[in-house]
């Protein structure tokens, strides 16, 4: 008799320590996952259970047996409530929740039957030969119902993640809970309640059933180590081992949570207590942005400063989006960018840049530098060499003339044709001598050179051209503005002509010590845009010159309303 008692204590104390190593076990595997904490306290209810169990079975007394059952009955009761709560937080159905009835609905019910398990009204005690044991009451039947439709629930809940499943590990672990719940529990049901409702009465088996059922869900977690990893846990690893830094905040800008980055680089020491965005950041700004969110799919992107505890300034790019509830805002998320690095690479950039357009617009004045000095040393040889030859023959031709005979009339027609044509090639050199590089620019300066220029225009091409300045003929600053300037007017001058058509033009030319000015403007057929672009080389010259010396180059021209075209140039002294 001593033997088959201790034998039967043992059956309900080995698995209630056991269940103690899987509560605690289950807990600290993961304590901030609503799973591992629901499941270690579903196990935690089986402690009271069996430790009442082994009471009564260890004692004679009736009153102390009847005292256990009361109270260890009181665990059974809560279990279906926290397996259908368990297995919402397993299913990834949290969100459940939020309906403020769920939890009452689930855990009322238990707290009655709780009650009635006090008053006898659920289980009632009885002596059998190997000790005291529960037997269903009056209302066991309806508590019966109500833990198949828990558990049957949960089940449920189960099985569709099991077909939903996307991993082999997550199929696996998902029929780990299933098996563990119908097979030992099922087992215990029938021995525990079915059996004892048809008047059988056997060695009850649910604790030692709950614990196979608790050992096999343990051996999951540790096995597949997916219940480890739930949504919450899995999300807060990923978050802070990203590379932005995250925070969020509740309507009124108060920080609620931040990822490690945002913590490693903008908070201090004393963590994110009572932080808000005006700490770290123009609140103004991000209030502003915060009224423009107005739906879920929206969000904005901002470029703004982030100031860290010791007062760093951290550029980021920060994209906001908003946290909606039913239709209403609770809050904000603010994924930021360090791009501190990306702003130097870009400065680095605009800095090399502005380099090369340096050194490509001193070799392009080098160019042009070189170009005038060619026309002029071509323009000398013409003028020095070739036309004073041209001179000297005329001038031999003209010695000759007078020596022939009259007899040779013919000889003396063909001799006064060959001095015209020498004559014309005379005028035709020197002009091209002139278009090279005009004498007057380098004898008489800027001034002068264009007065000359218009004057030679109008009577070449019955033109009424105007000159209009008050500068003198003092020398600039800067050779190449005289030639540039000078170029530029040549070519208005051709494009009043040989475009436009016009009967007047008028130059205006100004000048201080700081920036030179130049207008030419006429009564011509004027252009459209689309014209402009087909007489591109023209004007690209014009522009590239003014450019090419910093300065700038508008046109303004319209059909039938003639064209005006307005340079503006630094009288300084450019580097070559």
């Amino acid at each position: 008799m001593n033997l088959s008692f201790s034998i039967y204590v043992l059956l309900s104390l080995v698995p209630t320590l056991t269940n103690i190593a899987f509560a605690v076990f289950v807990y600290f595997e993961n304590p901030r996952s609503a799973v591992n904490r629901l499941w270690s306290l579903t196990i935690a209810c089986l402690i009271p259970w069996g430790l009442g169990e082994v009471a009564m079975r260890s004692v004679n007394n009736f009153e102390i047996a009847l005292v256990a059952s009361r109270i260890g009955g009181i665990g059974f009761c809560i279990i279906p409530a926290l397996f259908l709560h368990f297995s919402l937080a397993y299913c990834r159905l949290q969100h459940a929740l939020q309906y403020r009835w769920l939890l009452p609905a689930l855990y009322l019910p238990a707290i009655v039957f709780a009650v009635l398990q006090v008053s006898e009204s659920l289980t009632q005690m009885i002596s059998l030969s190997w000790g005291f044991v529960r037997t269903p009451s009056i209302a066991y039947p309806y508590y019966l119902i109500w833990l198949e439709i828990l558990f049957g629930t949960g089940l449920y809940l189960c099985f569709r993640k099991f077909h939903r499943a996307e991993t082999i590990f997550e199929r696996k672990q998902t029929l780990f809970v299933i098996l563990a719940v119908l097979i030992p529990l099922g087992a215990g049901s029938i021995n525990d309640a079915i059996l004892p409702l048809l008047g059988v009465e056997t060695v009850r088996i649910s604790v030692l059933s709950t614990t196979v059922t608790a050992g096999l869900i343990t051996y999951a977690i540790v096995r597949y180590r997916l219940m480890a990893l739930t949504p919450q846990a899995t999300a807060t690893s990923i978050l802070d081992t990203m590379g932005d830094l995250l925070a969020v905040v509740d309507e009124k800008g108060v920080v609620q949570y931040t990822n490690s980055p945002f913590r490693r680089h903008v908070l201090d020491r004393k963590g994110e207590a009572a932080l808000s965005i005006g700490d770290f950041m123009d609140g103004h700004t991000m209030l502003n942005t915060f009224a423009q969110l107005n739906t879920p799919q929206e969000s904005k992107t901002v470029r703004i400063d982030y100031r860290t505890a010791n007062g760093t300034i951290i550029p980021v790019s920060l994209v906001v989006s908003g946290i909606f509830d039913r239709g209403e805002t609770i809050g904000y998320i603010l994924l930021a960018r360090d791009i501190t690095e990306e702003l130097r690479l870009q400065q680095d950039l605009h800095r090399a840049t502005q380099e090369r357009t340096a050194d490509l617009k001193r070799y392009a004045i080098s160019i042009q530098r070189v170009l005038e000095e060619e026309r002029l040393r071509i323009a000398r040889e013409l003028h020095d060499d070739l036309c004073q030859r041209l001179t000297g023959m005329k001038l031999e031709l003209l010695a000759i003339a007078p020596e022939l005979p009259k007899s040779h009339q013919a000889a003396g027609k063909s001799l006064r044709n060959f001095i015209a044509q020498i004559r014309r090639m005379i005028v035709d050199v020197r002009r091209i001598s002139y278009d090279l590089r005009p004498t007057s620019l380098d004898d008489f300066g800027l001034v002068t050179a264009l007065k000359m220029l218009c004057s030679d225009f109008q009577r070449s091409h019955d033109l009424d051209v105007r000159f209009e300045t008050t500068v003198n003929g003092t020398a600039f600053n800067n050779q190449q503005v005289e030639i540039a300037l000078y170029r530029i007017a040549q070519e208005a001058l051709s494009n009043a002509v040989l475009h436009g058509r016009a009967k007047q033009v008028c130059m205006r030319f100004s000048a201080n010590q700081s920036i030179v000015k130049l207008t030419v403007e006429d009564d011509g057929a004027g252009m459209e845009p689309p014209e402009m672009r087909g007489r591109g080389l023209g004007l690209m010259d014009m522009r590239e010159r003014a450019e090419l010396l910093g300065g700038s180059f508008s046109i303004t021209s319209k059909s039938s309303k003639g064209t005006r075209i307005h340079v503006e140039i630094p009288n300084e002294q450019i580097p070559i």
